[in-house]
Formats: C-alpha cells, structure tokens, sequence
C-alpha cells in the first residue's frame, strides 16, 4: 500500500510541474523595441533582391548593423513563402520578418504582433511597386499602353476612396481575408501610378544601395530607369496621397459602371505579370470590375511569388507589363533587358513586424 501512494505521489508531482508550465517552457525572448534589437536575431523577406530585402538592409545599415554578420536573414521560399511568415512569427520561428501588405498587417490585426518600423518608417517614399513595361511593348502599342495606366489610375484611386469596397474586389481575385485586405488599405494606402519627385529620388538613391550590395553593376540614370510620358499624360494632376482621396461619384461610375453596348469585336491582348500583394489592388479591382474587358482589352494575369522571378519573365517575352518591387525592376535594367518603370502601383508598403 505504501508503495502505491509513493507512487501516486510521484504521478501527482509529475503532473503539477507539467501542467504548471515549469517544464518544456522555451525561454522568453527579450523584446525588440528598436532596430538595434534585431542584432543576434532571425529575419525573413520575401527573396534576395525584392524590395523588402534592399530596404531592410538600408535600414539595418542606417542603424549600425552588418545584414551579413550581426542578423541572419532568411528568404520566404525557404521557409514555405511569404503567406508562412506570419504563422512562423507566431510560432517563435523567427523574429522578424519585412514583407509586403497583406501579410504584414495579419500579425497586427490577429493580436500577436506589431510594427517595429511601419511603412512611412522604413525609407520614406520608397517604392514598393512599380509598373514596369517591355520598351519595344510601349513603343509599338502607346494607345493600349495609355488604355492599361488610365484604367489602373482610377482602380487606384478607387481604392483608396472606397476601402470596403475594393477590399472584396481583392478578396475576389486574389482571396485576401477582407477584413485585413481593408485594414491594409488604410495602413499602407498610398496607391497612385504617378510617383512623386522624393519616389523617384529615393528609387535612385536605393539603386546606389544595390549597387553597393553587389546587387546591380552599372550606374544607371534616371532617364534610362523611368519612362513616364504615358503617365504624365494621363495623370496630369498632383499626386494622390494617402487619406487625401475622397470618395467621388464620377469615379464610382467609371470603375463600376457598365461596358459599351457594342463591345469590340477584336480584343486587344497584353500579359501583365504580377505577385500576390496588396500593393496591386489597382489591378485587383480593375480586373474584379472588368474594366479591362470593357475597355476592350483582354488581359492575361501570370502570377509569380515575388519580384525577381519577372526579371527572366520580361527578358523571354512571356509578359509585356509586370507589377513588381522597385529593385527587381531595376535588376532587369541592369543586366541589359529592355525594359522601363512606366509608372508606380504603391508607394511605402514595407515594415518591420515583429512579435508583441
């Protein structure tokens, strides 16, 4: 008998420890309230090249640490993709991660995370995307060129002026949880095709950073990066900013309005290239609000997982127009394909999420 409450007593003991937490508990990890917290720790990006990898090693840089020694960054495809950061966040699998919206607001909205750096912190004005076009597709198409930025101005502009709205054109195509797609677009709402001035400064001052980053080799100029004459004009107004645009009836009706009676017969076709992101809600709702098909243009979409991997798409000819991050665009210039940013789909779309 004594030797069943011996051991009773031991299962009792054992079960108080275990269900007390005392045991298997992984450390705490101290917080990470400023950049230079980061020192010693895991971060993830989408891939090497994209945008949010160039601008978290500027950032690290402005803040005194070495990307290559004093961080470990790691790239999204080796980890599942960029739809895994979050979860891997949560989990304590890393401990930062710089990506593009939507996933950098899910953290956010589900309770477990924070911003370090939100968008307007990490460099300002960067550009998130671009709209980056094949030189010999615009020249030998300038109508049509014209046709796709006019439609993607005012999808862009509806955006912002109709959150709720767009947010479930962007559920529609792409599957974005409306909730957070319409919190991103208030967290990171800068949608305009036409960069501002400080945009493009502050694309040629990162294009020196690659450059040093050993990830480009010419010192390319401003001219050869941008072609903007389509953009200026069909854009010939200020800059929309963020929480600037109201919403306009004129605008409601040219996004939601109905097609022609008579439609063309003969579309025009154009491939655009594109990755998940809700940097692109222009062409989300453009495409969910069939205003490409209205205005006469067949659209066909090729989804990539990130940036770079459009650098060879634009070079064999398998899409005309891609939505894609600054730096890769300028990649695709810098090894000789001919190729241009046309004009800008989102401006500040990148932050530091780390966990509460």
């Amino acid at each position: 008998m004594k030797r069943y409450k011996k051991i009773l007593s031991v299962l009792l003991l054992v079960s108080i420890v275990l269900f007390s937490g005392c045991i298997a508990k992984p450390p705490e990890k101290p917080p990470i309230n400023k950049v230079e917290d980061l020192k010693g720790k895991t971060i993830a990006v989408p891939a090497y090249g994209s945008v949010q990898d160039v601008l978290t090693r500027m950032v690290l840089k402005e803040h005194g640490l070495d990307p290559t020694k004093d961080v470990k960054l790691m790239e999204a495809g080796e980890l599942g993709g960029v739809s895994q950061l979050p979860t891997l966040l949560k989990r304590g699998e890393i401990d930062a991660f710089v990506a593009w919206p939507p996933f950098n607001e899910i953290p956010i909205v589900e309770g477990y995370g924070r911003a370090l750096l939100k968008p307007s912190e990490m460099i300002p004005n960067n550009p998130c995307c671009v709209i980056a076009a094949r030189n010999d597709f615009v020249e030998n198409n300038p109508e049509l060129t014209k046709k796709i930025l006019y439609i993607v101005k005012y999808a862009s502009i509806f955006a912002q002026a109709y959150p709720e709205e767009a947010a479930k054109s962007i559920h529609n195509v792409v599957g974005f949880n409306t909730t957070i797609a319409e919190y991103s677009l208030d967290f990171a709402g800068w949608y305009c095709i036409l960069p501002s001035e400080e945009s493009i400064n502050t694309t040629m001052k990162i294009l020196g950073d690659m450059k040093e980053l050993g990830y480009i080799r010419q010192d390319l100029t401003k001219e050869r990066v941008y072609n903007l004459k389509y953009t200026k004009e069909i854009h010939p107004e200020p800059v929309h900013r963020p929480g600037l645009v109201e919403p306009q009836p004129d605008i409601y009706e040219r996004v939601t309005g109905k097609a022609p009676e008579k439609p063309k017969k003969e579309l025009d076709t154009v491939k655009i290239g594109y990755h998940p992101a809700m940097c692109l809600a222009g062409i989300y709702v453009a495409k969910d609000q069939k205003m490409f098909e209205k205005a006469g243009i067949k659209v066909d979409i090729v989804r990539y997982e990130a940036g770079p991997p459009m650098i060879p798409a634009f070079k064999n000819k398998e899409i005309d127009i891609g939505f894609l991050g600054g730096p890769p665009a300028i990649s695709a210039i810098d090894r000789g394909i001919n190729v241009s940013i046309i004009g800008q789909a989102h401006t500040e779309g990148s932050a530091i999420i780390v966990r509460k």
